[in-house]
């Protein structure tokens, strides 16, 4: 996945335009997504009419229950199809038969109700997480947008329930007039029975929804990835890289040496006359200074402003109004009848707070309850073969032979895996399946010394430089490394 490949406008958005973005990319693209739609929607709406032949109802309740499976179909299009690789409908299917179904049971069981699973998707099938490094990659997604995905949940159930019933009208018009519409509908004898063709028309109702559904979720993932990632900024620095590069070899040829602007003297403000005082100024001895002010005593010699009104009152209004201010009004009886109330809403708001704080708190309280195991080691990451036994004996000399052989990229990635070796078995870094390289950096700098976070970094730097940007460091770069790195660790050892 390359940024740069993007067929979208990259920037961050607010919620419902991203799903307007999901939409527009939806129809640009769908034919790619509803032909291999169409190729598992219908098999898969036959065989459950032809299963639940004689319970219809519990063939419908099973297309609604499998709506998840169906969802990978779009997604897959439109993730290719977002960075400019748009499969075709064989190529879809043979992905999603041979790709890994993660999370996919995930989706048809304790998950299927989830108010977010449209923008939770492509979490599973896209990252392919599942487990703690999901629940941690969701709750950072899921704090701008996860609103806004229950909200696409529900507009998308009501669209389609509006459909359904359009389509249901539109077949009782169609109905014989001997047929009673509501006779005919609960009829389960006939072959053409109602509930039979409900499963149908819910199939067609799921079919217009359900892509701008999985279209919509996946906006809201792309936009909140934009704004986590720096997409934008990425790319606007890359066309900033390939717009200046010109520009700045031409002045350090000519030479760089900018003139000063001069800088020009403010003009002096207006000189304003006074006026001398005025006799209707509101303050005897005061005098306005600016038209402002003149403006402002001129308005206030209106009429509008200083005239008297008399209003006339009945007596029993004022007298009633004596015998209230008089007397103290006695609300006792109130607090008496509230008092048992407030110690409930009091209770009750405790028990939510202490039931919170346990919510909130259950990794720490379990991890203090529970007695500490030791996490399992990881054996590859970032697609890189972590094992010590994996390793030469001396890194930094298979390195720079390889190096030498004109294999810059397997000796960085040799020095790479070593030093992650090194983290994960010897220093004991904390790397999980879904850590990124600068999660490993930045833990790397707490485990190592100074020297050798320096050097992690350098490596890193010139990693991520050949794997992405296709830069190989120069040689003598590569060399420092090599020979610097039995120095900075040693075969899947810690120094001592």
């Amino acid at each position: 996945m390359k940024v740069e490949d993007l067929s979208v406008a990259v920037r961050p958005r607010r919620a419902f335009e991203a799903v307007d973005l999901g939409f527009a990319l939806l129809r640009r693209h769908a034919r790619a997504v509803l032909s291999p739609w169409f190729c598992v929607a219908l098999p898969l709406g036959a065989l459950l009419l032809l299963a639940f032949w004689k319970a219809p109802y519990w063939g419908l309740f099973a297309w609604r229950w499998l709506k998840p499976l169906l969802d990978r179909v779009p997604l897959h299009v439109l993730a290719r199809a977002t960075f400019s690789q748009v499969p075709g409908p064989g190529a879809t299917l043979k992905d999603l038969w041979r790709g890994p179904k993660t999370g996919l049971f995930a989706a048809l069981t304790w998950r299927r109700l989830a108010p977010g699973r449209a923008m939770a998707a492509p979490v599973h099938q896209l990252e392919g997480l599942k487990g703690k490094p999901f629940r941690a990659r969701w709750a950072v997604l899921a704090r701008s947008g996860g609103g806004a995905a229950a909200a696409l949940l529900l507009i998308c159930l009501c669209f389609e329930a509006v459909l359904l019933l359009a389509l249901i009208a539109f077949l009782a018009i169609l109905l014989p007039s001997h047929l009673a519409f509501w006779d005919w509908i609960f009829e389960h004898e006939s072959s053409l029975g109602g509930p039979r063709c409900l499963l149908v028309l819910h199939v067609a109702a799921t079919s217009v929804v359900e892509p701008f559904f999985v279209a919509g979720g996946f906006a809201l993932y792309l936009n909140r990835r934009t704004a986590l990632e720096g997409w934008d900024i990425e790319l606007a620095f890359r066309r900033m890289a390939r717009r200046l590069a010109p520009a700045l070899l031409s002045l350090l040829l000519v030479g760089g040496g900018s003139l000063a602007a001069e800088e020009k003297p403010a003009p002096a403000p207006p000189k304003v006359e006074k006026r001398p005082d005025d006799p209707i100024t509101p303050t005897k001895g005061t005098r306005p200074e600016n038209a402002a002010q003149r403006a402002a005593v001129e308005v206030m010699r209106r009429k509008e402003f200083g005239e008297l009104k008399e209003v006339r009152v009945p007596q029993w209004l004022l007298k009633d109004r004596k015998a209230r201010e008089g007397k103290p009004l006695d609300l006792a009886w109130l607090g008496e009848f509230l008092a048992p109330f407030f110690k409930g809403v009091v209770l009750a708001a405790l028990f939510a707070v202490v039931a919170w704080l346990l919510w909130h708190f259950r990794d720490q309280l379990g991890t203090l309850l529970r007695p500490r195991r030791k996490a399992a080691v990881l054996d590859t990451l970032f697609g890189l073969d972590i094992r010590p036994e994996s390793l030469p004996d001396d890194v930094g000399a298979a390195a720079w032979k390889l190096w030498t052989q004109g294999d810059a990229r397997a000796a960085l990635a040799l020095l790479y895996r070593g030093s992650l070796a090194s983290l994960v078995h010897a220093h004991s870094v904390s790397l999980h399946a879904g850590s990124t390289e600068g999660d490993a950096l930045r833990l790397a700098t707490k485990a190592l010394a100074g020297e050798g976070s320096a050097y992690f970094g350098a490596l890193t730097l010139a990693w991520l430089h050949l794997a992405y940007r296709h830069e190989a460091p120069t040689a003598e770069a590569a060399w420092g490394l090599c020979e610097a790195w039995p120095r900075t660790f040693r075969r899947g050892e810690a120094n001592p």
